[in-house]
């Protein structure tokens, strides 16, 4: 299937939107470890807001990503 060829465009644009969310994960993480989850997720929702502003991420996404960061 040419939908899946490790060359295509498309995975291109996902890799890169890979390593952008990675990259605001790491360095919002440890500045936000052990904080209540509701800033965590305002803080976390904020950064990739402004980091990736092509981008959606979902709630349940934020919730989840913030969830681990918290814990």
């Amino acid at each position: 299937m040419a939908g899946n060829e490790p060359d295509q465009p498309e995975n291109e644009v996902l890799k890169d939107l890979v390593g952008q969310l990675d990259a605001v994960l790491d360095r919002v993480g440890p500045a936000l470890r052990g904080r209540p989850l509701f800033v965590v997720e305002k803080v976390l929702a904020r950064e990739l807001r402004r980091c990736i502003p092509a981008a959606r991420f979902g709630a349940d996404d934020i919730r989840r990503w913030s969830g681990e960061i918290s814990s």
